[in-house]
Formats: structure tokens, C-alpha cells, sequence
């Protein structure tokens, strides 16, 4: 069993993590299905394997504005535009402050978004690990055996 996770966010302490969940930007490489790479010693590809569907772990609670109901900012006018539009942007736009000044609260959870994946690897003295685009990750198999075969990759 082999993993990949990253600190991310869910609205539900167990919930699923999708690629949307992970961080801020950057991370849409890392769902379920990314491609793993395992290469032998001398950089031959000798498997390739899927990520799982991840999973929130650890999940903490966090009361954060719920915005999905809030209003949307009024646009501004053009700079030529007569007082009365001006007049009327500043109007909505002090509404706009109040409404988002109040918003209602949603717990979210943080916690790490794990992604197992499994990979049947033949005999080989080194190994390197690639999800996505990400760099490898080399192990020896020394290390490999020592640790059950299991490795934690992550991400950020």
C-alpha cells in the first residue's frame, strides 16, 4: 500500500477528497486515477498503477464563512460615467459590504487527503516513484522491504 496526500479540505470530518478539495491551485494533477509511475534502477518503466479515491483524514473543524449564498459585488462604472451611476454603485456597494459582513458560518474540515494506490513492481535494487508530473521519488528495495513495502509520498 502506497499513498499520496496533501493537506486539503472537506465539508464532512470523513468526507471524500476530489481535486477541487486540494489546497489553493495547483493540485488538479492529484485525483483519483492519476498515473503512477514505478521505474527499475536503471530509469526502465516496470509498472504503472491508478491513484484511489482519496480520503479526508484527521479531519479538524473550522467555522468559515459560507459564501455560497452571498451576493455578488456590483460592478464599477466607467470612469466618465455620470454622478448618478456613481451614486448608485456606492449605494450597492455599501449594501454588498453589510451582507458580507454577516455571513453565515459553515464548519469545514482541514486534515490530509490521502490517495492510496497499489502497483505489483518486478525485482529490482532501486525504485522511483512518479505521480503525475510531480519528480520521482527513489527507494532502494533494501528501504522498500524494510518498511513493508509501504511508502507515504506527499505533495505542497
Amino acid at each position: 500500500m502506497m499513498s499520496v496526500h496533501d493537506l486539503s479540505q472537506s465539508d464532512t470530518a470523513d468526507g471524500p477528497c476530489t481535486a477541487g478539495s486540494l489546497g489553493a491551485g495547483g493540485y488538479e494533477d492529484i485525483a483519483t486515477g492519476t498515473q503512477v509511475s514505478v521505474y527499475g534502477g536503471a530509469g526502465d518503466l516496470l509498472a504503472l498503477g491508478n491513484l484511489a479515491a482519496g480520503q479526508l483524514e484527521m479531519g479538524q473543524p473550522q467555522q468559515v464563512d459560507d459564501w455560497s449564498n452571498a451576493p455578488e459585488a456590483p460592478p464599477v462604472p466607467d470612469v466618465e460615467a455620470p454622478q448618478s451611476e456613481w451614486d448608485a454603485f456606492n449605494k450597492a456597494t455599501d449594501e454588498y459590504l453589510d451582507a458580507t459582513m454577516n455571513l453565515p458560518q459553515k464548519t469545514v474540515y482541514w486534515g490530509w487527503c490521502t490517495f492510496p494506490f497499489t502497483v505489483d513492481v518486478p525485482d529490482s535494487d532501486f525504485y522511483s516513484i512518479e505521480v503525475a508530473h510531480r519528480g520521482k521519488v527513489n527507494f532502494s528495495r533494501q528501504d522498500l522491504e524494510a518498511e513493508g513495502w509501504v511508502v507515504a509520498l506527499s505533495v505542497g
